[in-house]
């Protein structure tokens, strides 16, 4: 006749330990057989040492350790990795009911007992838990675990709130197996990822009341061992397959919705939830006192002061954002993901848009998700997506959600809807983050990097340059598909750094139609004052202070310009105000569209800044036949040809030095009406014959046509 109970014990290199958990699981077993039940106790060993192998042989012929079993079998497995160790271990059982064990912990002696009762009392199947998890080691705390149906399905995306020590019928564990979740993996937690797919089959997870594991906290575990070489994620699991979420997740959803228990922490405390009570109850004594007599590291006196915790104690906001982000996605499947910081009117995000359309306009990638993980007052372009491109703003869904709790969401969103998508990363906090973490997972993916330019500084009167975008490269260079960017010159400057992989470095310059609006040098010949157009952010970077200091000193110089100003402030680092009370310098407020202006009203393009890539706005305002007075960085030679198709400032640290460099390039068009004229004209002849849409989308199909 078939035992009650198969206890499967893993054994890896735990020998110090081994023997101390076998006493401590004959005691649980003869307790657990004084009521009438049977039992088997089968020892899986990966991979051993020689060592422990031999120790283990010597314990299942000792009848002071195997008395309570009714058959005892040994196994030796090759996995070194403790899910496919568990299934042979499961594979060879014959009870009704299984007991997953690892051979460095202890129990309370009515844990299996409890668990057997508790099991045959379910209504619904599933998994049974100890009721109290008491680390001992290197650390001290009591945690009490309450079931799912306190703890809700929400919890499992961002915390695991269960044990591996799991207790349940024999075909539940037939019908799921534990996955191979080694450091080699990438992944993580084959008991967590387990325990999903149980509740993504519709089984529960209980409690087995006024029962402990000892669990022994060791320096050189599988556990901490698997959270240093691993990315911390678990494998994918059906349960955060957005359907069956919502399905599974929907009432607890509404339910903390309503309560606004996002950041639930446990609001039930028990009389004795402390250490130091626990331990004043005779029934917990008795427990505690009886391991001590097999381990006295499990030390009553000890655990007394040791601080307390609850399953509940984690965060259901990665959850919530999750089943949010769940019903923003229109599609199954996508084609590509880009991971930004935000969603905002900037050039970047314009480049990227038009990247997403040609994608879409080629039928390279038809779905498109976008996914934003960083905080912002301003969002824009919302509507500028393309058709079929879905936004989920993790942030902007719950402002509160931590930097792990965004990177545990992103994470289950590409495994669920896009497991084999191209991502595209924006140079971002955010995004330079994640895939620095997840990157051991992500090998699935192709990856490209679009880099525009290094963020600069002026130190001791000279510019430098950081690191930012750069480091990620040296970082992460060996895991990008490729690095793209609108112009040449920070590739070539990028490939004289590395002298690696030469064929990762993708130029795709950004295409621009010719608009149907013209300047008015280009209308008719100038009367009156040069009028120049300033569009851009109003930020740090674009170095808009220089504006007022160029309008003074034209006024000085003799020039007659006046100057507009249109734009917003996005990041910070100035003061609109400092533009008021400037003679020639007029804020006309913010824009959305560059095209929208009056440029018929203007003769140039001004444009100033301390870094950038190739900026959307000149080649919008070359298309339109407004030759642009810009500095010499990044990709702006590339474009604005000095005396061709526009006029070169010196990039100066200097402020004043730079303003009289302007001023000199204001002042040859300012006296030379013709030569505004004629730069106006090739201006319009170099975008209409270098920047068509069909220029751009032949080089999309030729950097993404072979993928995904």
């Amino acid at each position: 006749m078939p035992p009650d109970i198969s206890v499967i014990l893993n054994v890896h290199n735990e020998t110090v330990y081994l023997q101390r958990t076998l006493l401590s699981l004959a005691e649980t077993a003869s307790y657990c057989r004084a009521s009438g039940a049977s039992l088997e106790l089968i020892l899986v060993l990966d991979s051993p040492p020689e060592e422990t192998l031999r120790l283990a042989e010597a314990c299942v012929s000792r009848d002071s350790i195997m008395y309570p079993y009714d058959r005892v079998h040994l196994e030796v497995v090759n996995n070194r990795s403790l899910g496919p160790s568990r299934n042979d271990g499961i594979a060879l059982a014959k009870g009704e009911y299984v007991a997953l064990h690892d051979a460095d912990d202890l129990v309370s002696f009515n844990l299996l007992h409890t668990c057997l009762e508790q099991a045959r009392l379910m209504d619904h199947p599933g998994l049974v838990f100890p009721n109290y998890y008491a680390e001992f080691g290197f650390q001290y705390t009591i945690a009490r675990y309450d079931p799912l149906s306190c703890v809700t399905p929400l919890a499992m995306l961002g915390y695991h709130p269960f044990t591996s020590r799991s207790f349940g019928p024999r075909w539940l564990f037939d019908e799921i197996h534990f996955d191979d979740s080694s450091p080699f993996s990438g992944y993580a937690y084959e008991d967590w990822h387990f325990n999903c797919e149980v509740i993504a089959a519709g089984y529960d997870l209980v409690i087995a009341p006024d029962t402990v594991l000892f669990y022994r906290k060791r320096r050189g575990s599988l556990l901490l061992q698997s959270e240093r070489d691993t990315a911390g994620r678990i494998r994918p699991s059906r349960l955060f397959e957005p359907a069956r979420y919502r399905e599974i997740c929907q009432f607890d959803y509404d339910m903390i919705s309503r309560r606004k228990e996002r950041n639930r922490i446990q609001h039930v405390i028990l009389e004795h939830d402390s250490g130091a009570r626990l331990m004043d109850l005779p029934f917990f004594q008795e427990l505690f006192i009886a391991a001590n007599r097999i381990d006295p590291g499990v030390d009553p006196i000890r655990f007394a002061a040791a601080g307390f915790w609850s399953n509940m104690h984690g965060s259901l906001r990665a959850g919530m954002v999750y089943y949010e982000a769940s019903v923003a996605l229109r599609h199954d499947q996508y084609d590509d993901v880009f991971i930004l910081p935000y969603l905002v009117s900037g050039g970047a995000e314009k480049y990227l848009i038009m990247v997403m359309r040609a994608l879409v306009e080629t039928g390279l990638g038809r779905r498109i998700l976008v996914i934003c993980g960083q905080a912002t007052a301003k969002r824009a372009w919302l509507d500028r997506l393309p058709d079929g491109t879905d936004l989920v703003d993790l942030a902007y869904l719950d402002p509160g959600l931590d930097d792990e709790g965004i990177d545990s969401v992103t994470v289950k969103l590409l495994q669920a809807v896009a497991p084999q998508a191209r991502l595209h990363i924006k140079q971002s906090e955010f995004a330079f983050r994640f895939f620095r973490n997840a990157a051991s997972i992500l090998k699935g993916h192709k990856a490209y990097f679009y880099r525009f330019t290094d963020d600069r500084r002026i130190f001791e009167d000279r510019i430098v340059t950081e690191q930012f975008g750069l480091e990620f490269v040296s970082d992460c260079g060996q895991a990008l598909a490729g690095v793209i960017s609108d112009h040449q010159r920070i590739l070539d400057e990028d490939q004289r750094r590395f002298g690696l992989w030469p064929d990762k470095w993708r130029c795709l310059p950004a295409p621009c139609e010719v608009s149907p609006k013209r300047s008015r040098s280009a209308l008719s010949a100038r009367q009156g004052p040069l009028r120049l157009l300033w569009a851009s952010r109003l930020d740090g970077q674009k170095r808009p202070e220089l504006i007022a200091a160029i309008a003074r000193q034209c006024a000085t110089r003799g020039i007659d310009v006046i100057i507009d100003v249109f734009g917003s402030t996005i990041l910070g680092g100035f003061e609109i105000d400092e533009l008021t009370g400037n003679p020639g310098v007029h804020y006309r407020g913010g824009f959305t569209d560059f095209h929208g202006l009056p440029i018929e009203d203007y003769d140039a393009f001004l444009y100033t800044s301390l870094y950038d890539g190739m900026p959307n706005v000149i080649l919008e305002a070359m298309s339109a036949g407004l030759p642009p007075i810009a500095p010499s960085l990044d990709g702006i030679p590339e474009v604005v040809r000095d005396g061709e198709t526009g006029c070169l400032v010196p990039n100066l640290a200097d402020p004043d030095a730079l303003v009289s460099a302007y001023c000199d390039s204001i002042a040859v068009i300012y006296r030379d009406a013709g030569l505004c004229r004629r730069l106006s004209e090739a201006c319009v002849v170099f975008i209409k014959e270098e920047r068509s849409q069909d220029l751009f989308q032949d080089r999309v199909r030729e950097i993404f046509g072979a993928s995904p």
